[in-house]
């Protein structure tokens, strides 16, 4: 019932019908990960409220999508720059970062009412600003995740400088700015954003499926085996726990596999962890579903949707309090985990001990959860995003 009139509600918010034209440089099914994930989820709601909805992007087919028709509206795909992405072990190439910024030029001679789009790559919202200036069009951004100065420094310090002003211009550059976290919310209020062009749109924590079964892994670490996302700590605070019998589940994949496998080795623990990837939905609930603890010691997380889905089926989560960690929003009791300090071992170490110890059951996590309030459904979060394209186009 609540959808439904939450539905009719935005369709008499989108009484005109327009041209939503969303700009990404990466898209689902074709490349997985979150920016793919919220967009795959929202578009069709969108569609669905009676909006026509281009998304341009890089050419990731070889057989042009066909038009996806919900409701009035229609969502459809079309590549602006050939060549699939294809971020090396250091992430993109300015060549291909270049070559689709620039590409976006190409919209001066598309047809649209709003454009949308995030600030990764980060040069092509300047692009997207010159045209929607000549166009005389709205700029919707939205914030997945937003650094700041102090993240930006650990790059090359002119490199790192150049990011941060880039970052904090941006907030300048859009007619409206979305925030898909009360974290990112908050970092770009307190970087100068102004507060009436801001709206937080938390992404979706969806339902989660996987059956509950006996002799799972203890401890799980689920995301993509990159530096930021410090899969190495799991593996090491596994090493340190006095209960030897305890295993340890890695989920994901990435440059940093080998080095896992090595660290595993180097520590005997081969009989102790396993590595999983490219897991169904329901298999990947399954793994979260039944882990005693999840491990999330990524630094950054523009939302920590993997810290979200596991204390929404009741398994508390160790995190770390790192400012561009959205995941530490989350633990909001003892019985959902814990928040230690970014670095500190010792401290992962004793909070899983203490948990493992203490036995939360799991209906005392999922109570606490949901007193977040997290969106569960795409079509809730599409009225959020119409409210802001509607807004601006007054």
């Amino acid at each position: 019932m609540y959808l439904t009139l939450l539905r009719l509600a935005s369709w008499s918010l989108m009484s005109t019908k327009f041209r939503l034209a969303i700009v990404s440089e990466v898209a689902g099914p074709w490349s997985v990960g979150g920016r793919e994930m919220v967009l795959a989820g929202k578009v069709p709601e969108i569609a669905a409220l009676g909006v026509d909805v281009t998304v341009y992007t890089m050419k990731w087919w070889a057989t042009a999508p066909e038009v996806l028709h919900r409701g009035d509206g229609s969502v459809r795909y079309e590549a602006i720059c050939g060549g699939k992405p294809s971020p090396g072990p250091r992430g993109r190439s300015i060549l291909q970062t270049l070559r689709f910024s620039l590409s976006c030029i190409s919209l001066l001679w598309r047809d649209f009412d709003v454009v949308e789009s995030d600030p990764v790559p980060i040069f092509h919202l300047p692009v997207l600003w010159v045209v929607c200036r000549i166009r005389r069009k709205p700029l919707v951004i939205v914030w997945h995740e937003f650094w700041g100065i102090d993240y930006w420094k650990r790059f090359t310090k002119v490199g790192g400088r150049l990011g941060a002003f880039l970052e904090k211009s941006f907030l300048r550059f859009g007619t409206r700015h979305i925030a898909v976290s009360r974290m990112t919310h908050r970092l770009l209020l307190e970087a100068g954003a102004p507060s009436h062009r801001l709206q937080l749109a938390e992404n979706v924590v969806p339902e989660v499926g996987g059956a509950v079964r006996m002799g799972a892994d203890d401890l799980v670490f689920v995301g993509r085996l990159v530096e930021h996302k410090k899969p190495m700590v799991a593996v090491e605070v596994l090493s340190q726990l006095p209960d030897k019998s305890l295993r340890l589940c890695v989920v994901g994949k990435g440059e940093l596999k080998d080095e896992l496998i090595a660290l595993v080795r180097r520590l005997n623990l081969d009989h102790r962890v396993s590595f999983l990837a490219d897991l169904t939905d329901d298999e990947l609930g399954m793994v979260l579903r039944n882990a005693r603890v999840v491990l999330s010691p990524s630094e950054r997380e523009g939302f920590g949707l993997v810290a979200a889905e596991s204390l929404s089926v009741g398994t508390p989560v160790v995190t770390v309090d790192a400012v561009t960690n959205a995941a530490k929003e989350f633990i909001v009791s003892d019985k959902m985990g814990r928040v230690c300090r970014t670095g500190y071992l010792d401290e992962i170490v004793h909070a899983v001990t203490e948990i493992l110890d203490s036995s939360p059951t799991r209906e005392e996590v999922i109570v606490d959860f949901a007193t977040l309030n997290i969106p569960r459904s795409y079509a809730e979060v599409a009225q959020k995003y119409a409210t802001v394209y509607q807004s601006c186009r007054k």
